[in-house]
């Protein structure tokens, strides 16, 4: 009796575990398009709620050899059609590095492609019902420069999105003016360092709320470039460990659930993949998988919680071998899934980007598939089937009239004692993006507890109590869904007045992980002095004061917030 039993849980774990996670799409336009494509960026460019997939196009062992690139329009059911129409689809070129974001504020998702060869990099302006113009002016579409890599970011923090672009030799950072203008930076490090870029990544390493860039190299080194906060960029040291080499595509994710951003990294035909752990800001070297073995050619990588175990997985491609897909085991370390399909077929996989191409709460994935000289390679799409996957909540986040596609934005969820962050990509991987949708697996909880958005315009959301298994969109503007409850944060944060300008009133809100001794002030444009806020002891949580400028007149005025290490200074502009 005991061995029929013991039979029986035999075979019922066997059958757990042989259940297979993904299946490759065979048919439709995007499974079987044959070209030598190069990255893969998500986004919603019509609106209708669901992910749309731009894909480019390079053969670098054939020049000049010009691609059109593939635009395709999800139907909503998980299927796409191909766009032959338009500008994107008419472009004819060697595209690499592609990245949407609404650098205009206008609700709509803008494209920015990276062409190599000196050619002009593209940017294609949303009109909206699927059409796009070709934008011709500016030193943003006329730099050359053989670009390889983008990613749109609010590195200033001032609600417009700005553009990262990742070169062959100096790299290019555009700031946005805010009016469909854009202004080269020239000055700094960040742009003048010489070194050849591979591919870019960009994400708050150090909790500080100011958008970091790392740069990996072509037969160079990594770099680590710290935002200061006041427009200018450093390049650290001792922060990152000094590794040279070949190396492919980076991705920040938190795969421990510490509430710091770790990173993997790519190395191209010169030793293993790299995983860094962020302890607290400073990065140390795992020795153990993924890092301790590598592909032919390591090219692209993503996170992503594929079983909804609350744990990001990773996947990541190699040019002329297998892929490779790591499982998260929760104890920091992965179990190298094997005898899967999307591990088993070999490739010339380079961009790979996650989405979750039909809204079931399953992350799937999109390998670019390259090919050599002579013969191009169907692109893989891999979608996820796992019958065992735990609950999940996905997260849409619409900004309010600053930095609408919320790139950058951070979003935290606790569900079933777990909480988890993940912050809105404006490119990653290898030339690629993953959806702006953020999605979170939460095992086996039947609520999610809260969900707070951090915004990079410095407002704060926090919901409380939601259902799982469903997609929710977060809107900035509703700034009455603030909750201030007894829930501990895990960082101090100033956040920018509201409303910006002001007159006469305005409020100002801060958020402390500790009981603290709190100092607020306000000074004039001289450093003046006119106004403190708060000088007190104020408990852990979300705090909000009330300025009124009544008797002040209009101009530019600072805000200063200081408590213990932490010190923080914000602009606010009165108007009368």
């Amino acid at each position: 009796m005991k061995k029929g039993i013991f039979f029986l849980i035999f075979i019922s774990l066997a059958t757990l575990y042989s259940q297979p996670y993904f299946q490759r799409i065979t048919t439709g336009q995007l499974s079987n398009s044959s070209t030598w494509s190069e990255g893969c960026a998500w986004g919603d460019y019509d609106n209708d709620g669901d992910m749309d997939v731009i894909i480019t196009t390079f053969n670098d062992g054939c020049w000049p050899c010009y691609f059109p690139m593939q635009l395709y329009r999800n139907n909503g059911d998980g299927t796409f059609t191909k766009v032959t129409t338009g500008p994107i689809a008419n472009e004819v070129t060697e595209s690499l590095g592609c990245a949407w974001g609404d650098y205009d504020n206008d609700g709509k998702l803008d494209l920015f492609v990276c062409t190599l060869f000196n050619l002009n990099n593209l940017l294609f302006h949303n009109e909206g019902n699927g059409n796009f113009t070709k934008i011709t002016t500016g030193a943003i579409v006329n730099d050359g420069g053989s670009s390889v890599a983008c990613a749109w970011l609010d590195y200033n923090r001032d609600g417009w999105l700005d553009l990262f672009v990742c070169n062959q030799s100096n790299d290019f950072l555009y700031q946005n003016n805010g009016n469909g203008t854009f202004t080269k930076i020239t000055n700094g490090a960040i742009v003048n360092d010489g070194l050849s870029g591979r591919a870019c990544v960009v994400g708050d390493y150090n909790n500080d709320g100011w958008m970091d860039i790392v740069i990996t190299s072509w037969a160079g080194p990594i770099r680590l470039y710290n935002n200061n906060g006041d427009g200018t960029f450093s390049l650290t040291t001792g922060v990152l460990p000094g590794v040279f080499g070949y190396f492919g595509g980076a991705a920040f994710g938190d795969y421990d659930n510490d509430g710091w951003l770790d990173l993997f990294i790519c190395r191209f035909n010169s030793g293993n993949n790299l995983l860094f752990h962020n302890n607290s800001g400073y990065f140390t070297s795992v020795s153990s998988v993924p890092s301790s073995e590598t592909g032919p050619n390591g090219f692209g990588c993503t996170w992503a919680d594929f079983d909804n175990n609350g744990l990001l997985d990773l996947f990541a491609t190699n040019l002329g071998g297998l892929n490779f897909l790591y499982k998260n085991n929760g104890n920091g370390n992965f179990t190298k899934i094997i005898n899967e399909t999307i591990v088993s077929e070999y490739m010339y996989g380079i961009g790979t980007s996650s989405s979750d191409i039909n809204l079931d709460g399953k992350i799937d994935f999109l390998v670019a598939n390259n090919g050599t000289q002579s013969v191009g390679y169907n692109n893989g799409l891999y979608q996820n089937i796992y019958q065992s996957s735990g609950n999940y909540i996905g997260v849409k986040l619409k900004g309010c009239n600053l930095n609408k596609s919320a790139i950058g934005a951070r979003v935290i969820v606790k569900a079933g004692g777990t909480t988890m962050i993940r912050e809105v990509s404006g490119g990653q991987g290898f030339h690629s993006q993953d959806m702006t949708y953020q999605h979170f697996g939460i095992a086996n909880a039947t609520i999610v507890d809260s969900i707070i958005v951090r915004w990079t315009t410095g407002n704060i959301q926090k919901l409380s109590n939601i259902q799982p298994n469903q997609y929710i969109q977060i809107d900035e503007c509703l700034i009455g869904i603030i909750s201030y409850t007894n829930e501990i944060p895990i960082q101090y944060i100033l956040s920018q007045n509201y409303p910006n300008p002001f007159n006469p009133v305005t409020s100002i809100s801060f958020v402390l992980p500790e009981r603290a001794l709190v100092k607020l002030t306000v000074t004039d444009i001289t450093g003046r002095e006119v106004k403190i806020l708060i000088d007190e002891i104020r408990n852990a949580g979300y705090n909000e004061v009330i300025f009124d400028a009544s008797i002040y007149s209009s101009g530019v005025y600072f805000y200063k917030i200081k408590t213990g290490e932490f010190s923080e200074t914000r602009k606010m502009v009165l108007i009368k």
